[in-house]
């Protein structure tokens, strides 16, 4: 599993919900990130890492697909990733949050289906995310361009230089 860099500082409530197949069309995408331990926490939901062990996922969610300013696909050795570059705020704030949980881990769900439970190894900085979710080049595909369209919905001006 790969992750580098970008949070937002603002909390977000966010059901980290269930697993929808691969197969279901995907209109509209929510990515959410959330703080996960492997400690059984207070008012943290218990899930099941992508090993089958125990992780439990803070009920807020510090990052989101209004976070995302573009997303691709990047194919190589590694399989199909998406690249999500994060907006202004998106990478202040996950290199913010990821300063004071080095150690850590993070839960990655998109759609509600946990994709990804990387451990926070060094404050991630740049603004760039790479997800492994060992997703289908077609799934990569519509999770990329649907948040691409999201974007655009919600900026009326989208420019390069007004991130």
């Amino acid at each position: 599993m790969s992750l580098v860099a970008g949070c937002s500082l603002f909390d977000r409530t966010g059901d980290p919900g269930t697993s929808p197949s691969e197969n279901r069309e995907v209109d509209a995408v929510s990515v959410r990130f959330h703080l996960a331990t492997g400690e059984d926490t207070p008012d943290y939901t218990p899930r099941e890492d992508e090993a089958g062990q125990p992780l439990f996922v803070a009920p807020r969610a510090f990052l989101t697909d209004a976070d995302v300013w573009h997303a691709e696909v990047l194919t190589g050795e590694r399989g199909n990733l998406v690249l999500l570059e994060l907006t202004e705020m998106g990478k202040s704030s996950l290199e913010w949050l990821t300063q004071r949980h080095v150690g850590g881990r993070l839960a990655v769900f998109i759609n509600g289906e946990l994709v990804m439970s990387p451990w926070i190894r060094a404050p991630l900085t740049g603004g760039r995310v790479y997800l492994n979710g060992e997703f289908s080049k077609r799934r990569a595909e519509r999770i990329a361009e649907a948040l691409n369209m999201q974007r655009a919905a919600r900026s009326p001006i989208l420019s390069g230089h007004s991130r």
